[in-house]
């Protein structure tokens, strides 16, 4: 079978179907600068005790990729009203040569409830609504992840030019307080060997509030997000990411703001971002719409 990890994934959403107790999934299509145009995708089953699976997936291309990256994903988690847990794994099918498999673990404590959701306000499980918008400081969340990523670049007949290990450390806290939900999160980057000058750049990097997948090995990231209470029907957002790359890439900067829409069963979404790669590269434009089912 030349998938096997999306086989299990998908054995896995099937058998948790008969005692799902709600469902959701979204998409979110990006458009940018360069002639980008990629997006995510994600569906989810949830039982009524807090077990939950989700896969996922990211696709983009560019004017200058020769082809179409994809990446997949499975996630299963924990939801209690105190912590959470989840783990992840994840594969790039090759392309140009490249390809990586991924795995990941987080836990989230919740040290103030307010409510009784169970969604968390930062890291891999953060998501909408979770308690009641209150006057004073209603939730606090913190956690930790620990992700390991294997980067496989191929020469001539397959043969393998370089295989590197990545660890990725990440700590992150989301607090709601005076109609307004505040997170940040901060993730280091450690490598298995030094990174060679001639080796490709990974195509497919995720950063936590940068909107497009970009190309680089990253050192250190760091993002602050910022949303308001709802105003009616909607939630405005602010989103600010600063990531440190390996082999003397510049510095780059993400400034992201959108706001939500929630119908209930219907969220939508819009976002723009700026992107700066730095180094005097030419600022990016992307621009997102996106919309998720819940039922």
């Amino acid at each position: 079978m030349r998938n096997p990890w999306l086989a299990f994934v998908g054995l896995m959403f099937m058998a948790s179907w008969g005692a799902a107790a709600s469902f959701d999934g979204g998409i979110d299509p990006t458009f940018g600068s360069s002639g980008y145009s990629g997006g995510s995708g994600y569906v989810e089953a949830r039982t009524e005790s807090g077990f939950y699976i989700r896969p996922r997936a990211n696709v983009f291309k560019t004017d200058q990729s020769s082809g179409t990256y994809k990446a997949f994903y499975g996630r299963i988690g924990y939801d209690a009203a105190l912590f959470s847990i989840g783990l992840e794994g994840g594969a790039t099918p090759k392309l140009n040569g490249y390809s990586n498999a991924s795995a990941s673990a987080d836990v989230t404590f919740t040290l103030k409830s307010g409510g009784k959701g169970t969604g968390r306000l930062a890291g891999p499980n953060a998501r909408g609504e979770v308690g009641k918008w209150g006057e004073g400081l209603t939730r606090v969340d913190v956690g930790g992840a620990v992700g390991y990523i294997a980067h496989r670049e191929d020469g001539a007949g397959s043969v393998p030019r370089l295989i590197l290990g990545q660890t990725d450390l990440s700590g992150f806290a989301g607090v709601k307080f005076f109609g307004l939900r505040a997170s940040g999160q901060v993730t280091k980057s450690l490598y298995d060997k030094t990174i060679p000058t001639t080796a490709f750049a990974q195509p497919n990097t995720e950063l936590v509030g940068v909107r497009n997948l970009i190309s680089g090995f990253p050192d250190y990231s760091a993002n602050a997000r910022l949303e308001g209470s709802k105003l009616i029907f909607f939630s405005p957002f602010i989103s600010y990411t600063h990531t440190r790359f390996k082999l003397s890439q510049a510095s780059s900067k993400a400034l992201q703001f959108g706001v939500g829409l929630d119908l209930v069963m219907l969220n939508v979404r819009a976002a723009y971002q700026l992107y700066d790669p730095g180094g005097g590269a030419p600022k990016r434009n992307y621009a997102t719409v996106g919309a998720s089912l819940n039922f």
